[in-house]
């Protein structure tokens, strides 16, 4: 039950985007701070603001693994790469694709990725039974992100817009028989929003999403008599998941801006291991309530201030039975999150902007299992730092490794710096 536990833990207290400007808005802490700070990142998760991008090109790279495995998701990069297209169709149209090396779980944890994003806790894969052999390195837990798309209209005073991501692999061998392998998944993602425009400084935005995804495995093992039968290691139920996000911008005395939110998310799913034998079926339901409050603050030309407070509760209810019997293991667990955060955005010269976040997160869980009840509590504080470079149309933008300021150059610290200047950076060109 540990491993189906461990595989529900969300990604994220907040829903997430693993694409878009992530370099500019990891460095800027990521989380609530993908639909809190005005960026193109928005339209991922609240897709009627696609309208207010319009007209780009980027790519990024070294993309956090929120999405994928543990090592780089693909064969074809060293890191995690995306890249994105946005263009304007008149002045009320915008349609926008999104492609990526990322690959993303489709197998026990895929509530655990079903909201995505890094975040404070992540979720550990379930390997599909077998030897390293069976499995290869096609396993059906990891999808490939197939392509994203999204379109933007505006009607009125309203905005529209809809995205859909796909996320699949397969791969089987059907002859000869005795080597038969079939295994595969698929992972659809629909969203719509609408924005509602109240003035020039005042907005609201709405999106629900709909995901859903199955997958199995299965391969021949041989009968006696030199035949074989086909067994199912692995096969899942339909998962799925429900989440509504809402998020208003309001002005406030004094030119500044309040952004208040609230996300709500629901998901269920299962999957059986060994069905032919010894068989273990795992279902579990997680829910994900977030809600919070931003102020977007300008104290001087060009330099944002985005302090921010909120809270996360999540849920997370498990059973697991052997073989058909009636015997059930039930693991009930709970999260309750409250969190500060503080991000500067400065634009110190013309071509040069400094950006840094921070923040503080209280954790509090309880669980309770058919042998033990507990609580515990810690507290968990992050920091990023990042740049950004301006060149007419063209943006640069860095997640800098703190090492660089800590460890190096050796003229300035007499350290030695081998891990690079960045984890991540993007560039764009916008007309």
């Amino acid at each position: 039950m540990k491993r189906f536990l461990a595989a529900m833990i969300v990604a994220s207290l907040i829903p997430a985007a693993a694409q878009a400007t992530d370099t500019r808005i990891q460095s800027l802490g990521g989380k609530e701070k993908y639909f809190t700070i005005h960026d193109e990142s928005n339209a991922l998760v609240l897709p009627a603001t696609l309208l207010f991008f319009t007209n780009l090109v980027y790519v990024d790279a070294g993309l956090q693994p929120g999405w994928a495995a543990d090592e780089p998701a693909s064969a074809d990069f060293p890191y995690n790469a995306g890249f994105a297209v946005h263009y304007g169709l008149g002045e009320d149209t915008v349609i926008a694709f999104y492609g990526s090396s990322l690959n993303r779980y489709v197998s026990g944890d895929l509530l655990d990725r079903a909201f995505g994003g890094d975040g404070l806790w992540s979720g550990a894969s379930y390997d599909v039974p077998g030897n390293a052999e069976q499995q290869g390195n096609r396993a059906i837990h990891n999808a490939d992100h197939k392509g994203t798309a999204l379109f933007a209209q505006r009607l009125g005073s309203m905005r529209l817009g809809v995205g859909l991501s796909f996320w699949g692999d397969n791969y089987s061998i059907t002859d000869p028989e005795s080597d038969r392998v079939n295994r595969g998944g698929t992972l659809f993602e629909g969203t719509i929003g609408l924005g509602f425009d109240i003035d020039s400084t005042d907005s609201v935005d709405l999106a629900l999403k709909v995901l859903g995804g199955t997958f199995s495995d299965s391969i021949s093992v041989p009968s006696g008599a030199g035949g074989s039968d086909e067994v199912t290691r692995f096969s899942s139920d339909l998962n799925w998941g429900v989440g509504l996000l809402g998020r208003a911008v309001f002005g406030i005395p004094g030119g500044e801006k309040i952004v208040p939110y609230l996300s709500v998310d629901v998901a269920r799913g299962g999957f059986a291991l060994n069905t032919e034998k010894d068989a273990v079926s795992d279902q579990g339901t997680m829910y994900q309530v977030a809600a919070g409050t931003d102020v977007r603050i300008q104290p001087l030309d060009r330099v944002f201030i985005y302090p921010g407070i909120g809270l996360a509760v999540i849920g997370l209810k498990g059973t697991e039975s052997v073989d058909d019997t009636t015997e059930t293991f039930q693991d009930d667990m709970a999260w309750l999150a409250p969190f500060v955060s503080a991000s500067v955005d400065a634009q110190v010269l013309d071509w040069l902007a400094f950006r840094f976040a921070a923040r503080q997160s209280v954790i509090f869980r309880s669980w309770e299992t058919a042998t033990q009840r507990g609580k515990d509590n810690d507290t968990l504080t992050e920091l990023t730092i990042g740049s950004n470079l301006h060149f007419k149309s063209f943006d640069i933008d860095f997640m800098v490794n703190p090492e660089m300021f800590l460890n190096g150059p050796a003229l300035f610290t007499g350290k030695e710096w081998t891990d690079g200047m960045a984890f991540q950076s993007a560039l764009r060109f916008q007309w």
